[in-house]
């Protein structure tokens, strides 16, 4: 992204690592939204931001360490901004949630979301990323009635007649338009934006991508381990996709969806065990709370994951 006279650079390089966070959030507050940093390594968040007019709309470009954001509820309440926010990956890998959704991007991906809801966005090594912060009554202007409530992700070889996403990243980085203002640019960005998320019925956009389905799996899961039923089948239909899908999701971490429900279930079960407030319970209380209605069958899974007896845990509460 081209730097002009009217861009703001804030670094953090020069403080100290325990100043860092606090310049930084502060920093992002003032001149793009309120969130929170959630973590950073040891020595602190390394972190550049360029914030620029463009035309119709604001260019935050982001460099930092691995590091993790959110906005939440309370920051919204703080800092009610209506925008939409459309994120162009440029360097690592990032994982972005808002509400039941969530994506992860690569280089050349889009992250679509609107500000007025929590997100949070996580990055495990060195990235760099530009954010378009777009006005809502912009962004509406062109789209129509904005009432997305979750992350909407464009792969970077997405396309649709002339509009792509890499036609977006061009338009944003490209020094070879030069002809062309910046306000022309964002007016061509947003009718991009535009004939992609037109294309958004299609079931070729809506498919949700492995990564997605994978951690809205993991949620279905958390919130149904009590359920006797829970199954690779009873998940796949509770989220409308093919058992095959869903298998295919799972490959992502290693492990079959049915052996992820069993590990989970072993955990909790250990969990209790070790839990005090849980002593009035007998082992095969718990086993049977977390879906294990076979005795034998639930010790001896419990001693091959934890190397020890339900029993030898329960002591050592005592």
């Amino acid at each position: 992204m081209a730097i002009d006279t009217l861009a703001q650079c804030i670094r953090t390089s020069h403080l100290d690592s325990h100043e860092r966070r606090d310049f930084w959030v502060h920093s992002v507050h003032n001149l793009i939204v309120h969130i929170d940093c959630s973590s950073q390594p040891d020595s602190g968040i390394e972190a550049q931001l360029i914030h620029q007019p463009f035309g119709l709309i604001k260019m935050n470009e982001i460099s930092a360490n691995e590091h993790a954001v959110e906005r939440s509820i309370h920051n919204i309440r703080q800092n009610p901004k209506e925008s939409v926010f459309v994120c162009l990956m440029q360097k690592g890998n990032g994982f972005s949630y808002q509400g039941m959704s969530c994506a992860n991007h690569q280089p050349g991906d889009l992250v679509i979301y609107n500000t007025m809801q929590p997100y949070g966005h996580g990055f495990a090594e060195d990235m760099r990323m530009v954010v378009m912060d777009i006005p809502l009554e912009v962004f509406e202007s062109y789209m129509g009635t904005w009432n997305q409530k979750g992350i909407i992700k464009i792969d970077r070889d997405v396309s649709w007649n002339e509009y792509s996403a890499s036609r977006i990243a061009q338009l944003l980085t490209s020094k070879d338009l030069g002809v062309l203002d910046e306000f022309r640019r964002s007016e061509l960005i947003l009718e991009n934006l535009h004939g992609i998320l037109k294309r958004a019925g299609d079931s070729t956009l809506r498919q949700k991508s492995l990564w997605y389905l994978l951690q809205e799996a993991k949620r279905y899961v958390a919130s149904h381990l009590h359920d006797e039923g829970l199954s690779a089948d009873s998940v796949s239909k509770a989220l409308k996709v093919s058992s095959r899908q869903l298998a295919r999701a799972f490959e992502l971490d290693g492990c079959s969806l049915n052996r992820y429900i069993w590990l989970q279930r072993l955990e909790k079960c250990h969990l209790d065990l070790r839990n005090p407030l849980l002593a009035h319970l007998s082992i095969s209380e718990i086993a049977f709370k977390w879906g294990f209605n076979n005795q034998a069958h639930f010790s001896r899974s419990y001693r091959d994951r934890f190397t020890q007896t339900p029993t030898e845990t329960r002591k050592l509460l005592h």
